[in-house]
């Protein structure tokens, strides 16, 4: 039997500093009653004596040296973890204390797996992602309490539909930022081999899971996560545009030897790329049959659109994998239309608040439990089941 509901995993490296105010953080919210796993392939095993200080039993830390890639490091981290459920952050990103209650409202339920909101965003100083006033911010976004059923295997297709973009608007399951009963996590190891592939360990993680589920899974309005935004992190470098390059450059592929990159993806270094081939590695380990569903005119779009340097290489993709330039200029002219026209509206998540002068994920975290505590009416039907149910 395991002896916590919920292991909180982090894999790092190179951001001892980040990892450890991640770790203190989470301590501040749950204490010991939850599994800490943090795997560290920094160049330098500094962390494990900042961790060990802590004096702290429920911390397990394990130093991997050498060269290990992104999805490797995930994977380590994952078999070092044994808790009921499990949820991965970034480390530096945080935890609310609305996690815990929410994986024993799951396993009280026997539900496989929650996905939460992202309402809380927190800005680490220094993050590069705006021009000024960059000291420490946390954005605070609404949130309802719904909670919703919704079918995994349908939202892979979307997805799919979609070709591979824009995966956490889409109805998958999420380890990272969200809670997998270790069950399904072991359905995919038991499947592959391994718990992660790919490149991109997040979006891979999500296809394979939902893929491998045979149950509905629950989407719960409530922040259990912080998101945090720090200098080098990847949604820094996204948001200001580091994430481009030929695939040599690529740091996804460190750590890789004789990496297949898949044959309907354009061959180059960017976000939508790296998530397109990361989605279909998960398609063709663990059912080749949803490649069918799979549909390029989205990526080829907005690669065209924001990499032209590589035009010749996306079209060429486009049509050698039974692209249509019929149907690629039918799609060009439908986004023009709806953009001059205003027919599609993209949804915006309601900014409530903006908080400043936020040292570290612990401030920031102090600020995130004030407002839950000051909203409560905001939980609405999720607190109440949750506290009825448990």
């Amino acid at each position: 039997m395991e002896k916590y509901i919920l292991s909180i995993i982090i894999p790092t490296k190179n951001r001892q500093y980040y990892a450890l105010n991640s770790v203190k953080q989470i301590l501040s919210v749950c204490g010991r009653d939850v599994e800490i796993v943090v795997q560290d392939n920094s160049d330098e095993a500094s962390l494990k004596d900042q961790i060990s200080e802590l004096g702290y039993e429920n911390i397990v830390y394990n130093y991997t040296a050498g060269v290990v890639s992104f999805v490797d490091n995930f994977d380590l981290a994952i078999q070092l973890s044994n808790g009921k459920y499990a949820m991965i952050i970034g480390d530096d990103d945080g935890i609310t204390s609305l996690a815990l209650k929410v994986a024993k409202w799951a396993d009280n339920n026997d539900i496989c797996c929650v996905k939460p909101a992202l309402s809380f965003i927190y800005f680490w100083p220094g993050s590069k992602v705006f021009d000024h006033d960059d000291n420490g911010i946390l954005h605070i976004y609404k949130y309802n309490g719904n909670i919703t059923k919704y079918d995994p295997r349908e939202g892979v297709k979307s997805l799919l539909g979609k070709s591979c973009q824009d995966y956490l608007n889409n109805e998958l399951i999420k380890l990272y930022h969200g809670i997998v009963r270790r069950d399904l996590l072991e359905a995919v190891r038991n499947r592959t081999g391994r718990y992660v592939g790919g490149l991109s360990p997040d979006i891979y993680l999500s296809v394979a899971l939902s893929l491998m589920s045979k149950n509905e899974a629950f989407s719960i309005n409530v922040p259990l996560t912080i998101s945090g935004i720090c200098t080098g992190s990847g949604s820094s470098q996204s948001a200001t545009g580091e994430h481009t390059g030929s695939l040599e450059e690529a740091p996804h592929f460190r750590g890789h030897t004789d990496y297949k990159w898949n044959n309907k993806i354009p061959k180059f270094y960017s976000v939508e790329t790296i998530w397109g081939d990361s989605a279909m590695a998960a398609i063709s380990e663990i059912n080749p049959d949803y490649a069918e569903y799979y549909e390029p005119e989205t990526l080829t779009f907005r690669c065209l659109r924001k990499y032209p340097l590589y035009k010749a290489e996306i079209l060429s993709n486009y049509l050698k994998n039974g692209g249509n330039k019929l149907k690629l200029g039918m799609f060009f002219f439908s986004k023009v239309i709806n953009k001059l026209f205003s027919i599609v509206k993209h949804e915006q998540k309601e900014k409530l608040q903006i908080k400043n002068n936020l040292d570290t994920i612990i401030e920031a975290s102090k600020e995130c439990e004030l407002w839950l505590e000051e909203h409560e009416e905001m939980l609405g039907r999720a607190d109440r089941r949750i506290d009825q149910e448990r």
